[in-house]
């Protein structure tokens, strides 16, 4: 469940950034350009924590240091998201958040495995992914009725 607090909030930002941003004077190209960047750099950054884990094998260690950079990323994002922005500020926060958030993907699938070892690792990985899509839809729809 700790894993869904961290995954679930970045799943349903992908769903809302077109609600959370148009409100600030952003165009539909600079969030689609956002988004793009976002998961090229996510992406990325997943791939190269995945091999930072492989070698360190520091689970808990990581899971910390990348969910509280999560929540402080997000205070951030909250404090500098205001009218006038610029793009180039958003950018920069809203990439540092995906690195970070999308860098949990690979810990908390291999680290899932870890905690429930005589348990199948595709019914955990499964598991996991279903509690976070339904954390995400919550959040989204929450998210939704909010900022209506």
């Amino acid at each position: 469940m700790a894993v869904t607090f961290v995954v679930a909030p970045y799943n349903s930002f992908g769903c809302l950034l077109s609600l959370i941003l148009s409100p600030f004077g952003f165009t539909v190209s600079q969030i689609s350009l956002l988004g793009f960047v976002g998961i090229l750099v996510g992406s990325i950054a997943a791939f190269l924590f995945g091999v930072f884990l492989d070698y360190s094998h520091a689970f808990k260690k990581s899971f910390i240091v990348l969910s509280a950079s999560c929540l402080v990323i997000s205070i951030i994002f909250t404090l500098v998201l205001q009218d006038g922005m610029q793009f180039s500020t958003l950018m920069a926060v809203a990439l540092a958040y995906l690195c970070v958030s999308v860098s949990i993907l690979p810990l908390a699938m291999t680290f899932s495995v870890e905690v429930t070892y005589p348990v199948n690792a595709a019914l955990v990985n499964g598991i996991l992914g279903l509690c976070c899509e339904v954390g995400a839809t919550l959040l989204a729809i929450g998210g939704s009725y909010w900022m209506d």
